[in-house]
């Protein structure tokens, strides 16, 4: 019997009416505490995601501006088929076949006369496009003539 005395839990004795009204302000603070700290966390989480994605748009933007374009060879043959090589890889040297294919096209550019002046302007664009600073004015005056 003694036993179940000691064991048993009193219950807090206040002597002042305030106590009552504290624990009822302190409940009342917790609530709207909590609130106030879920709050702080869904901004601060919103915080790191906006910075996430300005990470991300800007890693993005940066690989939209390189160039990662690789030429890839592809033969027709007499059938018609397609027929893949594979990428393309860089001269080492200029073969002279392309040399003298580019000078005959020059030449045949620069010499021919066609009576549509739309196909004149085209050839004579095309003449210009392959001659540089110092053939520009010669070819001027070549044209005046």
């Amino acid at each position: 019997m003694k036993l179940n005395r000691l064991l048993r839990r009193r219950p807090a004795e206040t002597d002042a009416p305030d106590a009552s009204l504290a624990r009822g302000r302190r409940e009342w603070d917790d609530r709207y505490a909590g609130l106030a700290h879920g709050k702080r966390n869904w901004q601060l989480a919103a915080l790191g995601l906006l910075a996430i994605d300005g990470l991300l748009t800007g890693g993005l933007i940066h690989l939209a501006s390189q160039s990662r374009v690789s030429p890839f060879v592809v033969e027709v043959d007499r059938l018609g088929q397609a027929v893949a090589f594979g990428p393309a890889e860089q001269l080492r040297q200029t073969d002279e076949r392309l040399i003298r294919y580019q000078l005959n096209l020059f030449v045949r550019d620069v010499r021919s006369v066609f009576s549509d002046a739309e196909v004149q302007k085209t050839v004579i664009n095309r003449a210009y496009g392959h001659a540089k600073d110092g053939a520009l004015g010669f070819l001027n005056d070549y044209f005046k003539k």
